[in-house]
Parts: structure tokens; C-alpha cells; sequence
């Protein structure tokens, strides 16, 4: 295959939905398996034979993978897929290439903020307040985490 060599591939899209499970539709269950799990699969396919020795791939998951959260059977289904394509591509491409995956909680970002509007329309001052203490003790450090903590994390598991 032609073109230039690939030294590091990372996975960092991510769509999401909060919905109830009984209510998620075929359309938008397919989406977030589309963009979540689909195109980091296909898209590392496609480098597979551009990647360099010693190349690092790293999909950014989710802790929603290993964490329940009401509102997110698809989204977290989608992020445990690939937690499963990590681990087998880890086994597959060795020791070539080095496959990892991190699962950030809540970071600071457009998605998180377009889901914490639309999460919480309709809820009372007290409710939402409620709301986000119950997500704060979720997170180990306590607060959101920012895209630059995140993304260290992924340079370091990108690069040798």
C-alpha cells in the first residue's frame, strides 16, 4: 500500500446519546456502533499496512464501558466494543505495532456540555445540583477532567 508511513493513529471520536434503552431506536443505536466502534475497526484496517514498526494506535473509550449509567446502554455497549477490538488487536499486531485504549471519565468538552443541557432540561436548581454531586463522586480526581490531561495520556501511549 502507498502513501506515507503512520507512526501513531488515535481514535478520539466519539458520539454519544442519553437515552432510555427502552426507547433507543435502530437508527440511532446504529450510529453510536457506527462512529464508537466501526470507523476506529475499519479506519485501522485500512492504515494496517502503512503502519511503521514500533507504530502506536490508542482509542479513546469511555468509562461508561465498565461503569453503568443510566440513559447509556448503547453508548456504553459501543465503548465496550472497543475495549474488546483494543485487547485483540493488542494480541494481533504485536509486537509491531502497539495497541492501547484509555476510557477517560467526564471531560471538558462540547459533547459533554451539549449532553449536561439537554440531561438536565426540566430538572429543578436542587435536582441538578443533586445531579452533580452524584456525578462528582463518580470521578477519582472529583472534578471533569480537561482535554490536556487526556491528551497527554494519549501522546505518552502513542509514542515510544
Amino acid at each position: 500500500m502507498g502513501g506515507r508511513e503512520v507512526a501513531a493513529l488515535v481514535h478520539a471520536a466519539g458520539a454519544d446519546l442519553a437515552a432510555p434503552f427502552a426507547t433507543t431506536d435502530r437508527v440511532a443505536f446504529d450510529t453510536l456502533v457506527g462512529v464508537n466502534l466501526a470507523a476506529p475497526f475499519f479506519l485501522t484496517q485500512a492504515l494496517l499496512g502503512r503502519f511503521a514498526d514500533g507504530a502506536g494506535v490508542v482509542f479513546v473509550g469511555s468509562v461508561s464501558a465498565r461503569t453503568g449509567r443510566d440513559r447509556h446502554a448503547a453508548y456504553g455497549a459501543s465503548k465496550a466494543g472497543l475495549i474488546g477490538l483494543t485487547v485483540n488487536l493488542a494480541v494481533e499486531l504485536a509486537p509491531r505495532v502497539r495497541v492501547n485504549s484509555v476510557s477517560p471519565g467526564a471531560t471538558d468538552t462540547r459533547m459533554l456540555a451539549a449532553y449536561v443541557a439537554e440531561s438536565t432540561k426540566g430538572l429543578t436548581d436542587d435536582q441538578q445540583r443533586r445531579t452533580r454531586i452524584a456525578d462528582a463522586s463518580r470521578m477519582l480526581l472529583r472534578r471533569v477532567a480537561t482535554p490536556a490531561e487526556v491528551a497527554a495520556t494519549v501522546v505518552h501511549l502513542a509514542l515510544d
